[in-house]
C-alpha cells in the first residue's frame, strides 16, 4: 500500500475542477506580514501604531506523485492547504538533475482572522 506524505492541495482549473492529492512537501517558508505606519508625538516618541492590510505568505517546494505531471494552477486561483484558502501568487517548475519534476507554489492569504494548520 502507497503512502501519501504532504499536504493536500486542491486548484481550481478554468472550465474544469481538478484536485491534485498527490504531492510530497520538500520545503516550505511561512511568513506573516502587514502595512504599518508609526504616529510619533513632537518628541519623537512613538503614540500611535496602526495595522492594515494583514496577509500571510506560504511558500510551497513539492514533488508531483502518482505517476503523472503536475501542472500549475493559474494565478489567482484558490489553493487549499489543510483546510486553509490561499489565493496562488505564483510558481515555477523546476527539473532536477534526476528527472524529477519539483513545483514551488507561492500562495498568499489576506485578512485579520487568520488560523494555519
Amino acid at each position: 500500500m502507497a503512502t501519501q506524505i504532504g499536504v493536500a492541495v486542491v486548484w481550481g482549473i478554468p472550465g474544469s475542477r481538478q484536485a491534485g492529492t498527490g504531492f510530497e512537501t520538500v520545503g516550505s517558508r511561512y511568513s506573516n506580514e502587514a502595512s504599518t505606519k508609526e504616529i510619533k508625538d513632537q518628541d519623537g516618541e512613538t503614540k500611535t501604531w496602526v495595522v492594515w492590510d494583514k496577509k500571510q505568505k506560504l511558500e510551497l517546494d513539492v514533488y508531483p506523485s502518482g505517476g503523472s505531471p503536475g501542472t500549475l494552477p493559474d494565478v489567482g486561483d484558490t489553493v487549499a492547504v489543510n483546510g486553509v484558502n490561499y489565493k496562488f501568487e505564483g510558481g515555477e517548475e523546476v527539473s532536477t538533475n534526476e528527472g524529477e519534476q519539483k513545483m514551488v507554489f507561492r500562495l498568499i492569504k489576506w485578512g485579520s482572522n487568520i488560523t494555519i494548520s
